[in-house]
């Protein structure tokens, strides 16, 4: 595949956050624009260096910083709602999260284009400060409220399910987060994560109420007026009319060498393939702790099934040690991906949106049991395009060997995962994420303010 250099190459910042997946993300896309001609500098936590290996990318180190942000404590009494209490209080917040690096760094390396993890809001309240161009980041799907795209809790699948039940989700969902903002308020005296973010970009000559909205998923705001560049393919979401500062580009999946996968787990699982059965990828992230139940009846359902085997990495978490592991489950720290589906008939997951481009990337059909955050809404659109089944977290082993046994004896399924690799494969062939920062540095022009697309995709 050809690559047509820009005639005056330009410069990318990208921060990025403390998520491991989602860096490998940004870290394969930079490198796809580092081909493309620009220069691409990557900050990053100190938590992320090591994955960075003999990477030929440019680094610069950043403080860590927790997802969520700060929280202001309890209050003592009446008094500190009173507005210069508050104000007081907020600015020694402001003064802790200390944002002023990610300023200085911007100025020093002065980017044609700083592109930021979205949920990253304080460092997107300073860039948008400065005179720089800013993009932002996600390799997660993104739901504009409508009767047709459920918010991303739910495993609600538009045309299997009205848009009346869709849109009862919305208000739900509406309702549930303007309580908890309340509380927050309330048990912060009015210095809450929002409240904060809000005094912040008051600081830095602006209202955030102008640029973002309440009224999307993403908590606790969303960013409308900056452009969003999400790791995902248009094909593998529902189909929906999004607002045109949205720009997919299709998954990033680093490569992968097959001297990346460890001995034992290779041989496990050749061996399993040598004597006729079926071998079973496991996989419930790193990031959050898996529900004993789920765990302990998917073990059961793996069990019950005499011609399967099972991999499971544990990402090194304690919560899976157990002496009475099944014999056909071989548990591991660690294992790559990429390589191991490769090998696997099937995957059981959590709805991790990782898991699933490997999973599509290598044809891999998925049976995913969700527990909480996006995972609902991942699976519903695994379940969606036909790339696999679905399972509860109050689901029985029975229950669970049953869809098992049906990924693993419906090619169908196999089928589907294929025709969408190929479609994710097609943004890649066609270069658009090239050819998306390519517009976003044509259109991007020195300013105060963020900028705003007002173009609907097509």
């Amino acid at each position: 595949m050809s690559r047509h250099h820009l005639k005056s190459p330009s410069k990318i910042l990208f921060i990025c956050s403390p998520l491991v997946g989602r860096f490998r993300s940004v870290d394969t896309l930079a490198k796809r624009l580092q081909l493309d001609g620009h220069t691409v500098v990557l900050a990053v936590p100190p938590q992320l260096l090591k994955y960075l290996g003999t990477s030929s990318l440019e680094t610069r180190e950043i403080e860590h910083f927790r997802l969520g942000g700060l929280n202001g404590g309890s209050p003592s009494g009446l008094r500190d709602f009173l507005p210069s209490a508050r104000r007081n209080r907020l600015s020694g917040l402001a003064n802790e999260l200390n944002i002023a690096p990610v300023k200085q760094l911007i100025d020093c390396e002065a980017p044609d284009l700083v592109v930021i993890d979205y949920e990253m809001h304080p460092h997107i309240i300073a860039a948008v400060g400065t005179s720089k161009p800013v993009a932002l980041f996600t390799d997660h799907f993104i739901t504009q409220p409508s009767g047709d795209c459920p918010p991303l809790h739910t495993v609600l699948v538009p045309g299997h399910d009205t848009s009346f039940a869709i849109w009862r989700a919305w208000i739900r969902i509406w309702l549930k987060l303007r309580r908890k903002r309340i509380k927050a308020w309330i048990a912060t005296g009015g210095t809450d994560y929002l409240s904060l973010l809000k005094h912040m970009a008051k600081s830095q000559g602006f209202r955030l109420q102008n640029h973002t909205t309440h009224w999307w998923w993403q908590a606790p705001c969303f960013w409308r007026s900056v452009p969003l560049v999400i790791a995902q393919s248009p094909a593998l979401d529902f189909p929906a009319n999004y607002d045109g500062q949205l720009r997919h580009i299709g998954p990033m999946v680093p490569p992968t060498t097959p001297s990346q996968m460890d001995d034992e787990v290779r041989e496990f699982a050749l061996r399993a393939k040598y004597q006729g059965k079926r071998v079973v990828y496991i996989s419930f992230g790193t990031t959050f702790k898996a529900k004993p139940d789920v765990v302990w009846n998917t073990w059961s359902a793996i069990e019950a099934c005499e011609d399967v085997v099972a991999i499971q990495s544990t990402g090194g978490r304690s919560d899976f040690e157990a002496e009475d592991v099944p014999k056909n489950v071989l548990l591991v720290n660690w294992v790559e991906q990429g390589n191991l589906l490769n090998i696997c008939d099937a995957a059981i997951m959590h709805g991790g949106v990782n898991t699933l481009i490997e999973c599509i990337e290598t044809s891999t059909p998925m049976l995913s049991i969700p527990d909480r955050v996006d995972q609902p809404g991942t699976t519903a659109r695994i379940v969606y395009h036909g790339l696999g089944l679905k399972c509860s977290k109050k689901s029985t082993a029975e229950e669970i060997k049953k869809s098992l046994r049906c990924l693993l004896d419906d090619p169908s399924y196999h089928k589907r995962c294929a025709e969408m690799r190929s479609a994710c494969k097609a943004l890649e062939h066609d270069m658009t994420a090239e050819t998306v920062f390519r517009e976003l540095l044509d259109r991007s022009e020195p300013r105060a303010q963020p900028i705003l697309y007002s173009q609907r995709n097509q």
